[in-house]
């Protein structure tokens, strides 16, 4: 690992300029979230790994998870288990929502969709990240297993074996045409949809296959016709 490391010192190294996807996904968290009133985490988890750090800086941080680790979550000023499809709040009682990494588990998107617009406000924005289909990295952990996500998916990142296992995926919303489509039907109008190819995060198992990676970010992310396959989508939507 000490190779990788060196690695990513050299080409991904942030005191000469580089923002990794994190970051520019809370640049977007910043701007059209912090200061806000009431503010929905959809699947904010036990707050392990990532937190959106919003605690302080807005009104209320109500998180929501299907997973009871949620009720752990010190980032929250309120937890409660539940699914998007079915958010247990009323009509317009949050001015966001926010979601990193949580799209690709919902089995209806759609459902989803219209569940988070009724609970938005009027003006309401809802700021998420989540995998592209189209990357090499969740096309391979589509066609994969559970049991090999398990073994395998942290290892890759270079993950400790405390690090809490990947949640099954299912990837009904995981495309930008899919997310204009459902999030559209809904009612939303999208104030920002991009897709990024941050530093090749899947694989840092071994210096060799972690420079192929490399070398695919600096293809995609300099050669326009080759957006459509970086890792990452980053949406803000409108209400």
């Amino acid at each position: 690992m000490r190779s990788v490391e060196r690695l990513k010192r050299r080409f991904y190294n942030p005191d000469k300029g580089w923002r990794d996807g994190t970051q520019l996904y809370m640049d977007l968290v910043r701007k059209y979230v912090h200061g806000r009133g009431r503010v929905l985490d959809i699947g904010a988890g036990s707050g392990r790994g990532f937190s959106h750090g919003l605690k302080g800086s807005v009104g209320e941080v109500v998180g929501l998870d299907p997973d009871e680790g949620i009720m752990a979550n010190v980032e929250l000023d309120r937890a409660v288990v539940g699914i998007v499809e079915d958010i247990p709040f009323a009509d317009g009682g949050f001015d966001a929502a926010v979601s990193s990494f949580a799209l690709e588990h919902i089995d209806n998107a759609g459902a989803a969709a219209r569940e988070i617009y009724r609970i938005l406000k009027p003006g309401g924005v809802f700021v998420f990240r989540t995998p592209n289909l189209w990357h090499y990295a969740t096309l391979a952990a589509r066609i994969t297993p559970q049991w090999f996500h398990n073994g395998v998916a942290n290892w890759a990142r270079g993950l400790d074996r405390t690090a809490p296992e990947p949640y099954h995926t299912r990837y009904r919303c995981n495309t930008v045409r899919r997310i204009k489509s459902r999030f559209g039907n809904a009612g939303f109008s999208v104030a920002c949809l991009k897709r990024i190819e941050p530093e090749p995060a899947y694989l840092q198992f071994s210096a060799a296959a972690f420079l192929l990676g490399v070398a695919y970010e600096r293809l995609v992310n300099h050669v326009g016709l080759l957006s459509a396959f970086r890792v990452t989508i980053l949406g803000v939507l409108q209400k």
